[in-house]
């Protein structure tokens, strides 16, 4: 009977203790899903809000407002960084920074927008043609083919050939920017017309039909 009543006793604290081992993983499990939702709907928000800060900053370079493009695009930049509006902005800041020859400025700008790995990389390719053809306007011609010379994913083949092109054509590198160009050219996506690549083509006695 000793033993029966042992056993009973065992076994009833062996049943409270996995209780509360259950009723611990249950409580963390509902803490873990409500933080994770509250994560997700404060993500949301923020990308919303980017947005629309992104989008007063469109109008506001529509209107010539540069003060207010600044002010916007140093908001998406300080405040969400994390978000592909902000690189956008970047791209926007960078463009303007050009426009009045702050080539210093636009580079700083576009480095800022590649480094952005957390966000969605969209921009990145785009970022880094730009930033190749801001640094073969300061004359640093190497450096800028190191940005295009890599093979990107093929939407951006075109694009990064292009690049190429107009930096060996500033080298002085004829043959090679042919081939370049004849490459973008190749690499157009169906239906696309790029008449500016065709006429550099043609400068340099290639075929657009390559």
């Amino acid at each position: 009977i000793r033993r029966n009543m042992m056993a009973k006793l065992t076994l009833q604290k062996c049943t409270k203790k996995y209780i509360k081992l259950i009723i611990v993983a249950v409580v963390l499990l509902v803490t873990v899903l409500v933080v994770t939702n509250a994560w997700r709907k404060n993500s949301l928000a923020r990308s919303a809000q980017a947005s629309q800060i992104y989008q007063e900053m469109l109008f506001a370079e529509y209107q010539q407002d540069r003060n207010t493009v600044t002010a916007k695009g140093e908001q998406l930049t300080a405040s969400y960084s994390k978000t592909p509006y902000a690189q956008l902005g970047a791209l926007l800041l960078a463009k303007n920074a050009v426009t009045e020859n702050n080539l210093d400025v636009a580079v700083e700008r576009l480095r800022w927008a590649i480094a952005q790995k957390g966000s969605k990389q969209i921009v990145v390719p785009i970022a880094t043609v730009h930033l190749a053809s801001v640094l073969q306007q300061q004359g640093k011609l190497d450096e800028a083919l190191e940005l295009v010379i890599v093979e990107p994913n093929k939407p951006y083949l075109s694009l990064y050939a292009q690049a190429r092109g107009d930096i060996y054509v500033a080298k002085g590198d004829l043959r090679q920017a042919k081939t370049a160009y004849i490459q973008a050219m190749q690499n157009l996506a169906p239906g696309v017309q790029a008449p500016l690549l065709q006429l550099k083509l043609m400068d340099l006695g290639g075929d657009d039909n390559a």
